[in-house]
C-alpha cells in the first residue's frame, strides 16, 4: 500500500510541474477605418507683420522706399501662388486671371484666390499710406454692354473681398472698363482668357 501512495504521489507530481500546453485563439483581425477627410481650405499664411507708419506725410521724395517695403512684403506672400506682380513707377500692380480667381463649378471665388485675397488685404493694412484700385476687364465676346456690366461685378466681388479681409473701405475703389485696356489685342467676338481678369493697383497716397 506504501508502494502504491508513493507512485500516486510522484505521478500527480509530476502532471502538477509539466502542464500540458495550451495553444492561443488566433487574433481577431481589427478592419482598419480610413481618417475622416477634411473639407479644402485657402492657403495658411504667415501672421501679418506690423503696421507701417509713415513719419508725417508720405512725400514723392518717400514714395519710392516706401512702396519697394509694401513690394517686397507683397512677393514673399505671394510666393508660389502663380500670381504676377509688376512695379510701374511707384504703383504696383497684381494681375488675377479670371481662371485663378472664380472657381466655375461653385459660381464663386476659387480657394485659392480667397487665400491670395487675405495675403493681400493683410499687407495692404500694414502699408496704410497707399490706396487701392481695383479694376474688372473683359475680352470681346459678347455685347459691350453685357461686358462692361459683367467687368464692374468682378471688381466689386474683389473690391467687397478686400473690405471683409480687414481693408478700410475709404481706400478702395472698384471699376469695370469692359473691353477697354485689352491685354492682348483682338478683333471683336474674339474669346481670349488673358482678357478676362481683375487687377489690383496699390497707388501711394502722397500728400504735401
Amino acid at each position: 500500500m506504501k508502494r502504491l501512495a508513493i507512485a500516486a504521489s510522484l505521478v500527480l507530481a509530476a502532471c502538477t510541474s509539466n502542464p500540458v500546453p495550451v495553444p492561443a485563439p488566433p487574433p481577431v483581425p481589427v478592419p482598419r477605418v480610413p481618417p475622416p477627410r477634411e473639407a479644402p481650405r485657402p492657403p495658411k499664411h504667415e501672421e501679418a507683420p506690423p503696421q507701417q507708419q509713415s513719419e508725417g506725410p508720405l512725400t514723392q521724395k518717400l514714395a519710392g522706399a516706401y512702396m519697394d517695403g509694401e513690394e517686397t512684403e507683397l512677393r514673399k506672400r505671394l510666393r508660389g501662388s502663380g500670381l504676377r506682380i509688376a512695379r510701374l513707377g511707384d504703383v504696383l500692380v497684381i494681375d488675377m486671371s479670371d481662371d485663378f480667381l472664380f472657381d466655375q463649378r461653385f459660381s464663386g471665388v476659387s480657394w485659392n484666390a480667397s487665400g491670395a485675397l487675405a495675403a493681400i488685404a493683410e499687407v495692404i493694412q500694414q502699408y496704410d499710406r497707399t490706396l487701392v484700385q481695383i479694376g474688372g476687364y473683359t475680352d470681346t465676346s459678347g455685347s459691350p454692354d453685357a461686358n462692361m456690366r459683367a467687368s464692374a461685378t468682378r471688381a466689386k466681388i474683389i473690391a467687397d473681398m478686400l473690405v471683409r479681409d480687414g481693408v478700410d473701405p475709404g481706400r478702395i475703389s472698384a471699376q469695370g472698363y469692359g473691353e477697354a485696356h485689352l491685354l492682348i489685342p483682338t478683333g471683336d467676338n474674339v474669346n481670349e482668357p488673358r482678357n478676362r481678369r481683375v487687377e489690383i493697383r496699390m497707388v501711394p497716397k502722397i500728400e504735401a
